[in-house]
């Protein structure tokens, strides 16, 4: 094969770089054939050929042995590994078995001369081999699983709002880049992450021994400012008894936790703001901007509460971006956790025959947080997000690629979304855009649309342009039908946390949440309390018909009651405090004949064909 060739001589071995210096020298007549040979280390007579264009085979100073000849012109590989770069920034990644096919209906459809495999309708690895020599810029990877909330969730309109709020608040309360910080949790466990290791050559497995299969969770939370200061960390032992000996030799100053499940809740996170706010010295005189991702624990009523009346102003990273924007994770987690797994290894050398547990956890750590909280670590983590200094344009546009599912706009001229009903085949000057035919988007039908309309110039081996594109034979990934979803939930955004509308709101979703437990609670109990009334005194009372519906009951024609009927505007349970027009749609409310108060039937315990009602504060 090609691929294997050993070169015997050394024609050609000559640089392309001194060949084109040579020929430019001597076209400019700074020097003759002779002295361009001898200073730029060229061959006489294949200057003499290259300068007067009378290779045959090759044109410029581009080298070509023999009549084999490179498939594609230089341009046209140019093009190949754009749209290979542009399919990797997309999250589409191509493989060598697509880049083979792809470049193989490339070269037949517009009919470029290829000793390519008519049979597996392939290029040959050779073929790919050269390639990738030929482009060093490419390479072979093994991609990182993307989650597609993470890919689209990181989008210019989400980093834009962040950035402006960030500004707005850093303007608004003076905030110094000390007073700035960003906390987040990282878990820990007690079995590491093996690291590379030299082993024998071809064997088949090679090992390293760990503490057990899966290991216990442990949660650290940790904090840094942009100009490099760290907050002691807390440690989250997953426990429902505290034990002192857990956190023998942990970081000095840290904050000891416990909960059952071992990561982050509302309840702890009140304790970590304490802790922040004493070791941050921030008060309403110094107030402190604190960057967090918006996990439901860091939302908790109790701990914005305290944030705010402390000066802490909690902003809210936007979700599924902090990979990018968070300054813990872009220049700090990756060297603790490396750092980590070094100790683990180090201390399972050290102590043969033990295994790490919870109880080693919080010294290994000490030894790791040591060496990755460093100040350059922090500074930069900071700079690389843009947030310290303030930088909103620090994301290139390659990074929103895959969130951008929209169609190309031609010379500022109408959106074309192109579909898998059509394909495009060149640009329409009369309508603006690309000109489509309404065919599957296969090679057949693309090779067809060539046969019917051939082009101006003949294609061959030195061609410069191509009728149809990589992209009409592989197209890009478009989503051209974004339909709006009603039932969808609200999108979380960047926000501030500790803003009196965000507060206000969060004590409405806990009032509520509490009342739907309530009712849970006492539907669970199964407690069904049945206060009825003497028909005597449901005759002194007066009940206006508008206030009394019929229920729709197969088992009777029981009466409830429905404030939305009420003259007031709107009603509150006087068990739970939810207010009728919070509440479901199924939920059935009853009015006490005494007080004229509503609340719900399962509040009460009473059923809604109950006809006589009085609440138990009347009773």
């Amino acid at each position: 094969m090609v691929g294997k060739y050993q070169r015997t001589t050394q024609r050609q071995s000559w640089d392309v770089q001194s060949m084109q210096n040579a020929v430019q020298a001597v076209t400019n007549g700074q020097m003759g054939w002779l002295a361009a040979s001898k200073q730029f280390n060229v061959p006489q007579a294949t200057l003499r050929r290259r300068a007067q264009n009378r290779n045959k085979q090759v044109h410029g100073v581009q080298k070509g042995l023999g009549r084999f000849q490179q498939t594609f012109p230089v341009n046209l590989e140019k093009d190949i590994v754009a749209y290979v770069k542009k399919m990797e920034n997309l999250f589409f990644g191509i493989t060598t078995v697509e880049l083979r096919r792809i470049v193989y209906e490339y070269a037949h459809i517009n009919k470029i001369p290829n000793r390519f495999s008519k049979k597996s309708k392939m290029a040959g690895w050779d073929w790919l081999k050269g390639f990738r020599l030929r482009n060093p810029e490419v390479s072979l990877r093994i991609p990182e699983a993307t989650s597609a909330a993470r890919a689209f969730g990181f989008n210019r309109e989400q980093v834009g709002k962040f950035f402006r709020c960030l500004s707005d608040v850093i303007k608004q309360h003076n905030i110094e880049p000390m007073n700035m910080y960003n906390m987040d949790e990282s878990g820990l466990s007690s079995v590491q992450k093996p690291q590379k290791i030299f082993a024998t050559r071809g064997k088949k497995q090679v090992g390293q021994l760990t503490s057990a299969e899966r290991g216990s969770h442990t949660t650290v939370v940790c904090c840094m400012s942009a100009s490099g200061t760290f907050i002691p960390p807390a440690i989250i032992f997953a426990r429902k008894q505290f034990k002192a000996e857990l956190f023998d030799e942990a970081p000095p100053g840290s904050l000891p936790l416990i909960h059952e499940s071992g990561w982050m809740v509302g309840e702890l996170f009140e304790k970590w703001i304490k802790h922040f706010v004493k070791h941050s010295h921030a008060s309403p005189e110094n107030k402190v901007l604190l960057i967090l991702d918006g996990h439901a624990s860091h939302k908790h009523v109790a701990s914005l509460e305290y944030a705010k009346s402390n000066g802490v102003i909690l902003l809210c990273l936007p979700p599924h971006c902090t990979h990018r924007i968070q300054p813990l994770d872009i220049c700090f987690f990756g060297p603790l956790s490396t750092y980590y797994n070094q100790e683990v290894s180090k201390w399972l050398k050290n102590n043969p025959g033990r295994v790490v547990t919870t109880f080693q956890i919080a010294k290994l750590f000490s030894v790791a947080y040591g060496k990755a909280a460093t100040i350059s670590n922090a500074i930069n983590g900071f700079k690389n997000s843009g947030i310290s200094p303030w930088n909103p344009d620090i994301f290139s546009d390659d990074m929103f690629a895959p969130s951008e599912v929209t169609g190309e706009r031609l010379q500022d001229g109408p959106v074309c979304i192109p579909s898998t009903s059509t394909i495009t085949t060149g640009f329409d000057k009369t309508a603006g855009c690309a000109s489509t035919i309404s065919e599957p988007t296969t090679s057949k039908s693309v090779e067809h649309e060539i046969l019917d309309n051939p082009p101006n110039k003949s294609i061959g081996p030195n061609i410069t342009e191509c009728l149809v594109r990589l992209e009409d034979i592989s197209p890009v990934p478009v989503n051209a039908s974004l339909q709006y979803n009603k039932n969808k939930r609200k999108t979380q955004s960047a926000e501030e946390l500790t803003s009196t509308p965000y507060l206000e709101e969060a004590k409405r979703k806990k009032i509520e949440k509490d009342a739907r437990e309530f009712r849970k609670s006492q539907r669970m109990a199964g407690t069904k309390r049945k206060i009825v009334i003497s028909s005597k005194t449901v005759k002194s009372q007066k009940i206006e018909d508008s206030v009394l519906e019929e229920t729709s009951d197969d088992d009777g024609n029981g009466l409830y009651f429905n404030p939305s009927v009420d003259e007031d505007d709107d009603a509150a349970c006087i068990y739970c405090n939810e207010l009728y027009s919070l509440s479901k749609p199924k939920d059935k409310w009853i009015r006490c004949q005494t007080c004229s108060k509503w609340s719900h039937t399962e509040c009460a315990g009473v059923s809604f064909k109950i006809k006589m009602f009085t609440c138990e504060l009347c009773h």
